[in-house]
């Protein structure tokens, strides 16, 4: 049995909330504007930046960090990146997952290799393809635990299909 961690909801500040609101008026649901900051630059070559193409950044403010020397630049190359990054990002800041949380983080990255670096891959080996990327990545934060954590989130991180399964 797996318990997912949650953090607090953050807060959007009222002026923000204003400004949304007479950009984009619907009456009947408070409207939430939340901005990604998307940034490019070195990355280090030691700790969790090490080997990464790209990384969440946070947890205030939370970010997106592309490393421009791990990346080629080819538009397939930054759609699988900002994807997976994105998905990072809808967990954290939507599902409230505690990436510090070895079972947060293998979830997460089950769902972001599931539509990311997997998501060409042929459907009945598209699972082994995720388990194997998700196990890979929660090993450079976990490296003793990455592989049962992911094992323990796998099932249910696969068949989670939010936000698209709206």
């Amino acid at each position: 049995s797996s318990s997912l961690q949650r953090q607090p909801p953050q807060s959007v500040p009222q002026q923000q909330q204003t400004q949304t609101a007479r950009n984009n008026p619907q009456p009947s649901q408070p409207t939430e504007m939340l901005e990604i900051d998307i940034s490019c630059r070195k990355c280090a070559d030691t700790g969790p930046e090490g080997s990464a193409r790209a990384f969440l950044k946070g947890p205030r403010p939370l970010s997106i960090v592309l490393c421009e020397n791990r990346i080629q630049s080819n538009p397939d190359e930054i759609t699988e990146l900002l994807t997976h990054e994105l998905i990072h990002f809808y967990d954290v800041q939507t599902l409230r997952l505690d990436l510090s949380q070895c079972q947060n983080l293998a979830y997460t990255e089950t769902r972001a290799a599931k539509y990311a670096e997997c998501r060409s891959t042929w459907a009945p080996m598209r699972d082994l393809c995720a388990e194997s990327t998700a196990t890979r990545a929660t090993k450079v934060i976990f490296p003793q635990s990455g592989r049962s954590c992911v094992r323990n989130v796998f099932a249910k991180a696969y068949n989670d299909n939010r936000p698209f399964d709206k």
